[in-house]
This record gives C-alpha cells, sequence and structure tokens, in this order.
C-alpha cells in the first residue's frame, strides 16, 4: 500500500502539489503525450509504487488530488 506520508512528500506544499496537477492537466489538453515517460518505479522508494519522474510524489497521490478537483 502506498498511502502512508514519507518524508520527502511532506516537504512539499500544498500549493506546489496544486501546481503540479494543473500543470500536468495542461500538457495532456495542449499537448499529445506519452504519460509513460513521465512515470517510473524506483525499488526503495515509495515501496516501489509509481511515481512521477524526478518529483517522488506517487501516481495515486495525484490520482487523488484530481478526484478532488
Amino acid at each position: 500500500m502506498c498511502f502512508p506520508v514519507h518524508s520527502q512528500c511532506a516537504s512539499i506544499g500544498f500549493s506546489s502539489i496544486i501546481s503540479i496537477v494543473k500543470i500536468l492537466k495542461f500538457i495532456t489538453a495542449v499537448i499529445s503525450i506519452d504519460i509513460g515517460t513521465l512515470i517510473t518505479r524506483t525499488p526503495g522508494l515509495h515501496g516501489g509504487c509509481p511515481h512521477i519522474l524526478g518529483k517522488g510524489v506517487t501516481v495515486r497521490r495525484i490520482v487523488t488530488w484530481y478526484k478532488r478537483g
């Protein structure tokens, strides 16, 4: 399960998270992009759950924010 908050995620402010979500929405609306190039899994980071490359924010967390609006 990838829900626990990790120290890396705790250091990211909520406004930064909102900005990331807005940027991802903009990118997907304007540019056809292979989202697989933005998502990776790193053994030992977030229990191996998929996360955004170079950011450490899990895909599950972004989906949760997206569903909240």
